[in-house]
């Protein structure tokens, strides 16, 4: 947990919540494409780490209201090369992430 946390701290991320006792982390949302943002939550359970990764979506209501953080939804991986917000997600985190190990569990629960 130590080790990932101070890769993510030298790659510009901030910490939400760091929780050493249930072994878990969220990382503050992070902004990709302009106004959309992404997070990480981390968990660690007998020596895998599990990782949710969740971003914000439009909507017809969030394009009214103007707030694009209303809604975090879950993000399925993909490397999709294209201009999709999925794969700025991608570019973003999958080079910090697999500097660290290329092991890791992409979980929508948590």
């Amino acid at each position: 947990m130590n080790r990932i946390s101070r890769l993510l701290v030298s790659k510009g991320f901030t910490f939400k919540t760091k929780d050493k006792e249930s072994l878990y982390l969220i990382i503050n949302p992070k902004t990709v494409g302009g106004q959309l943002k992404y997070t990480l939550n981390i968990s660690f359970i007998d020596q895998n780490i599990f990782i949710r990764v969740q971003h914000t979506t439009i909507s017809i209501s969030t394009v009214m209201i103007h707030n694009f953080d209303t809604y975090m939804a879950d993000w399925f991986f993909t490397n999709d090369k294209g201009s999709t917000f999925q794969a700025e997600v991608y570019n973003s985190i999958m080079p910090v992430l697999k500097s660290f190990s290329d092991k890791l569990f992409f979980s929508h629960e948590q």
